[in-house]
């Protein structure tokens, strides 16, 4: 079976029902300008979902700064001399990354792929019915309709965000008296990280390059911040200025945690 079409008269979602329901194998490739993406289906599933040239697990980890160039060419070269063995398992026996590591970076990275597709609203797509390429190193496998719930439910999470937080060009700054003691805060890692970009200078998109956590992580961390009275917008008049020792002041606080 092929199909082929235009995302303006067939949305991506609805295409990607069609073919769930239906319980097809096969690769779906999507062209929007420039951009290309690449999503595999075993049995109505989705098993990968990549942009530009990710065509491997490898590419997807690395995308999604997961790996460095230097750990997937290791991976590959013991991958060479063990071919039987799959890519995570190698990975896994490598010390580089453990399993539950592995298949929650592939699950978020395929996950926000989904998600990005599902807000075109024009390319191409043309589907291929048949065997998998690299099939032996998809660890994952994804419901449709359990990802289409959750695009939906990120989309009226992102409409009140978007009341406070209404640009990406948006610069803020960590508040030097915050509303709310830090040392009652529990951080998450990805959510430190995305604090310490944090400076006054930087914008929301500039953050959400800068993190490799998508558009969505970022924009919930920041307004959890800003909703806790730890965060200001920089252009605000009485908004204080980021200084070394206001950032120090703030690291200190939360090291204490």
């Amino acid at each position: 079976m092929e199909l082929a079409g235009d995302l303006s008269t067939h949305k991506f979602s609805l295409l990607l029902t069609s073919l769930g329901e239906e319980k097809t194998t096969g690769t779906l490739r999507i062209i929007s300008g420039d951009k290309k993406w690449t999503v595999c289906l075993r049995e109505g599933s989705i098993v990968f979902a990549g942009s530009g040239r990710d065509r491997h697990l490898s590419d997807l980890l690395e995308s999604a700064n997961k790996l460095t160039r230097q750990q997937v060419k290791r991976a590959l070269q013991a991958q060479l001399r063990e071919p039987t063995k799959h890519f995570g398992d190698i990975l896994v026996e490598m010390g580089i990354m453990d399993e539950e590591e592995l298949i929650s970076s592939v699950r978020e990275q395929i996950n926000e792929t989904i998600y990005d597709l599902m807000d075109l609203e024009e390319g191409e797509y043309k589907f291929e019915e048949g065997r998998l390429p690299f099939e032996e190193d998809m660890i994952v496998s994804l419901d449709v309709d359990l990802l289409i719930e959750e695009k939906a439910k990120r989309t009226e999470e992102l409409g009140v965000i978007n009341q406070w937080l209404p640009s990406s060009e948006l610069v803020l700054q960590l508040s030097l008296n915050p509303e709310r003691d830090v040392r009652d805060i529990h951080l998450s890692s990805r959510e430190w990280g995305v604090l310490s970009l944090v400076d006054g200078e930087k914008s929301i998109a500039e953050i959400v390059d800068l993190s490799y956590l998508g558009e969505f992580e970022v924009f919930r961390i920041l307004y959890k911040f800003f909703s806790m009275g730890l965060l200001e917008r920089a252009d605000e008049e009485e908004s204080l200025p980021i200084t070394k020792d206001v950032i120090l002041r703030i690291i200190d606080r939360i090291s204490d945690l």
